[in-house]
């Protein structure tokens, strides 16, 4: 039988994230993709004095990317998530699957920087199932998130099953996430009086219900605003994580073999939500980047160094073909 080593054996291959990272991110800031996150239609309203140029736009993007990536390796240390040589993946496939969604824009970056900020509050405080104040944390950044873009409501949905898994699901517990997501709607509702008052409250109006209009078409199985063969390249990326994370599930502890089931049933959910969804698959795939790099990180530390890196290369070199043809496409079609 062939020995494998633990994953808190294995070495810290920083440098391979880093010329990896190096790739992606040339190709993302240098490269022409088909929307610029500059864009007059990604803004409520009708006056807008300044509209920054594509790099400058690009660059402001990534910002939310960078401290999702310190935020992962600060709070995988905390819950003890990760070990040391699965976080490099984990950040890897973050940096690169962030970068190749062919709709980035800011506040889709901020929305990733959420979302991992929900995955890991949403995990409580370990052995303490009666603690709502982390839960009304979790609320507060899904009604945030909720102000961006309403299909966002649809991770309470995720929150309630990883608290579940957790152990962690009780009622003071769920009404604290209930609370957390009225807040920022309720202090922000007198801003719809200065903006009336200010001749924008029609602009802002229409954008919203541009929003829950692209909610009521169920289109299944068409994908709008991303290919079918991305989509597909997630769902394999989600199997290889699971099926490599399925001979250590016994070994886990029971809290860490929680965490990682609600990682697989958030993807699950969320899976589920663009098939019904599919005009907000743009938004719904930055959200899914996340738990499913975790699970990465998790599956590739049963590999050994050497079959890890290689199935890294190649799930990547997949990747990096498939950007490149969609932006030549789209640039000289």
């Amino acid at each position: 039988m062939a020995y494998r080593l633990p994953a808190r054996h294995q070495e810290v291959n920083w440098r391979e994230f880093t010329l990896w990272s190096i790739l992606f991110f040339g190709i993302y800031l240098f490269y022409p993709f088909s929307f610029l996150v500059g864009d007059r239609s990604y803004i409520p309203l009708t006056d807008f004095p300044y509209l920054p140029d594509a790099i400058t736009t690009r660059l402001l993007a990534i910002v939310p990317l960078i401290l999702t990536d310190f935020i992962v390796v600060y709070m995988s240390e905390r819950y003890i998530l990760l070990a040391k040589g699965e976080r490099p993946t984990a950040l890897l496939y973050i940096t690169a699957l962030t970068l190749t969604q062919p709709e980035l824009t800011f506040l889709r970056g901020c929305s990733l920087l959420l979302m991992t900020l929900i995955l890991f509050t949403s995990f409580g405080e370990e052995g303490r199932s009666e603690a709502p104040f982390p839960y009304f944390t979790t609320g507060l950044m899904i009604g945030i998130l909720c102000l961006v873009h309403p299909i966002y409501l649809l991770v309470v949905l995720c929150v309630l099953t990883t608290q579940y898994f957790v152990r962690t699901l009780t009622p003071r517990n769920v009404l604290a996430v209930l609370l957390g997501i009225a807040l920022p709607a309720w202090i922000l509702s007198p801003l719809l009086f200065v903006l009336w008052y200010q001749g924008g409250l029609d602009a802002y109006l229409i954008y919203v219900w541009g929003l829950i209009e692209g909610l009521l078409p169920i289109r299944f199985p068409f994908i709008s605003g991303i290919s079918i063969a991305y989509a597909l390249f997630i769902v394999g990326l989600f199997a290889l994580g699971s099926l490599l994370y399925m001979g250590r599930y016994q070994r886990e502890k029971v809290r860490s073999r929680g965490m990682i089931v609600s990682l697989q049933v958030s993807c699950l959910l969320l899976f589920t939500f663009v098939a019904i969804f599919s005009p907000c698959t743009p938004e719904l795939l930055v959200i899914i980047i996340t738990p499913l790099s975790l699970l990465l990180g998790k599956g590739f530390g049963e590999l050994r160094p050497r079959p890890a890196r290689i199935v890294r290369t190649i799930s990547l070199l997949i990747l990096l073909g498939m950007t490149l043809a969609q932006a030549y496409y789209i640039t000289f079609s």
